[in-house]
């Protein structure tokens, strides 16, 4: 009898070290920040009716009942909600609960992530600061194809910091990249403005090619054929690439593109309103718009500090990609609010760095962002 006790009991305790193998040392606490972004954006979704004017759009919802747009929008969007609305019974509060889901995902992707390339602190930190973000809190009840955004950027991110610290086979990251990016562009086709910088980083580039050549090809031939004409994946004004900005014959024009370029790179830094609330709107609706836009200010502003002061080498493959594409984006097309999406998951990230990583400081932690904890290494 005792030594089926004892054996029981090893094997309780093998057990046990097994699943400590496979758990993170500070699940308790991720655990409590999973369940605390899930609630948030659960209840969000159940409480609907208050939502964010400038993100909603009934545009979405018509283009999820007819047949998929050619070539002048995205499919992505308006599939899933097809989808989920016919599986529901054309409830969108079950569209709502599903975005919850996916948001909350995103910030579980994120906290890895900047555990991966900074310190188990700075990806708490980060993961809070995503939980309870009110951008992403609204997404979650804005019939826009945000939070898809917001989840696949957030998988480029982590992704890139798998690679860049060989956590993964170069083929595998190049692969995973290219499907990543594949369905970002067919949610949001200003996704394209990230592969030049997802090709240079790429580790296997003529794989990262023939992947995203084979999953967009499909949908080119499908536009071309309904077109009865060529039509590159989507038709420009798509992403309204403006190179008449660069063109002038007058001596006082020649300063119109530094002008342009600046308003462009204004709307990075400022609250950049594409739309903002009606005269119809709550006072509910109102404080929800503003809420988003001046924590957007916060976050961006902590987040260009933190990757001007945290930004390595090593981050190469996570970071590159988004800060090319926002310059591509700024340069060469007419910049919307829209695009600075899917740069609010890197700039979380660095703004979880520069708070986690100055905290560590303050108490007078030695940190070393580059190599990971080992007290195998110490003792060497």
């Amino acid at each position: 009898m005792d030594t089926v006790t004892k054996k029981g009991r090893q094997g309780g305790n093998v057990l046990i070290d097994r699943l400590r193998r496979y758990l993170p040392e500070d699940w308790d606490i991720l655990a409590v920040i999973l369940f605390l972004t899930l609630a948030l954006r659960i209840y969000f979704a159940l409480a609907f009716n208050v939502r964010i004017l400038a993100g909603y759009s009934d545009d979405f919802l018509s283009a999820s009942s007819l047949s998929m747009p050619v070539g002048s929008g995205a499919l992505g969007y308006p599939l899933f909600l097809k989808v989920i609305m016919t599986l529901s019974g054309g409830r969108l509060a079950a569209v709502f609960v599903l975005q919850a889901i996916i948001d909350s995902a995103a910030v579980m992707m994120l906290y890895f992530a900047v555990a991966l390339v900074f310190s188990k602190r700075a990806a708490l930190t980060a993961a809070v600061l995503a939980a309870v973000y009110p951008g992403y809190l609204l997404n979650t009840i804005s019939v826009t194809p945000a939070g898809m955004i917001i989840f696949l950027a957030t998988g480029l991110i982590a992704i890139g910091a798998a690679a860049d610290h060989e956590k993964i086979r170069p083929v595998t990251g190049s692969v995973l990249t290219a499907v990543t990016v594949a369905a970002g562009i067919l949610t949001e086709p200003s996704f394209v403005f990230l592969v030049p910088g997802l090709f240079i980083v790429s580790r296997r580039k003529i794989v990262f090619i023939l992947v995203l050549a084979g999953f967009l090809l499909p949908w080119t031939v499908r536009n071309s054929i309904a077109e009865r004409t060529l039509v590159p994946l989507y038709r420009t004004e798509v992403w309204r690439v403006n190179l008449d900005i660069y063109k002038s014959g007058q001596m006082a024009g020649y300063w119109r593109p530094v002008w342009k370029l600046y308003e462009n790179a204004r709307l990075l830094t400022s609250r950049g309103w594409a739309v903002g609330p009606d005269g119809a709107a709550t006072a509910a609706e109102r404080n929800s718009t503003y809420t988003a836009a001046y924590s957007y200010i916060v976050v961006m502003a902590l987040g260009v500090v933190g990757l001007v002061k945290r930004y390595r080498s090593r981050h190469r493959s996570m970071s590159q990609p988004f800060i090319i594409y926002y310059l591509l984006l700024v340069l060469l097309t007419i910049f919307e609010a829209r695009y600075r999406t899917a740069l609010e998951p890197l700039l979380i990230l660095y703004a979880g760095a520069l708070v986690g990583e100055s905290f560590r400081r303050r108490r007078g932690v030695r940190i070393s962002p580059e190599v990971p904890d080992d007290p195998h290494q110490q003792e060497g």
